[in-house]
Order: C-alpha cells, then sequence, then structure tokens
C-alpha cells in the first residue's frame, strides 16, 4: 500500500493506458484525458488503502527519509536476484521518494 501508488506515478508515462484503464474500470473516474484519469485512479487507490486502515506512505510507517538509501540499496540487491531488469538503484531511490 506504500509502494504500489508510487511506483504508479514513476511508471505514469510508460503505463497511462494500463493506469488510465484501472482508474476507469476500477475507481469509475469518467471524462478527463488518460494521464488526468490515471492520476485520479492512483489518488483513488490511495484514498481506498486509507479507508482499510493500510499506510501510504514511508512516513506512515515512521521511516525516515534518510533511510531511503540503504532500503534503495536492499530492494536492488533484491531485485538482482528476482530478476528484475531495469530496476537500478537510483530508479528504486526515485521510487521510494514518492513514497515519502
Amino acid at each position: 500500500s506504500i509502494i504500489l501508488p508510487a511506483w504508479m506515478s514513476y511508471a505514469l508515462d510508460k503505463k497511462t493506458d494500463r493506469l488510465e484503464k484501472l482508474a476507469r474500470e476500477i475507481f469509475h473516474v469518467k471524462g478527463r484525458g488518460a494521464i488526468s484519469a490515471a492520476k485520479k485512479g492512483i489518488a483513488c487507490l490511495k484514498h481506498w488503502f486509507e479507508s482499510i486502515g493500510s499506510p501510504v506512505s514511508l512516513q506512515a510507517v515512521d521511516i525516515p527519509e534518510s533511510d531511503i538509501d540503504a532500503i534503495a540499496g536492499n530492494a536492488f540487491a533484491l531485485s538482482q536476484v528476482w530478476c528484475y531488469e531495469g530496476y537500478t538503484k537510483d530508479v528504486i531511490r526515485k521510487i521510494l521518494l514518492l513514497a515519502r
């Protein structure tokens, strides 16, 4: 519930169609352009997570910004084990910063 909306925001430009589809089909977002609808869908997902008591930010679980580099390093190491391509430490750090 913390990382997914941040990843969606990070991936918005490359995954606009999929995120727009989520917004329209799951959250019934009407009108708007594709990017605007996708952003609204991300906001709706965050709101839903909050409504079920799930945290939506690193701050909500007391993870300080100073820990982001260490978390990114750990996540990068795991991404190599799991063979995820395209997720450099810098990319992971950007996603984590969006999750603040």
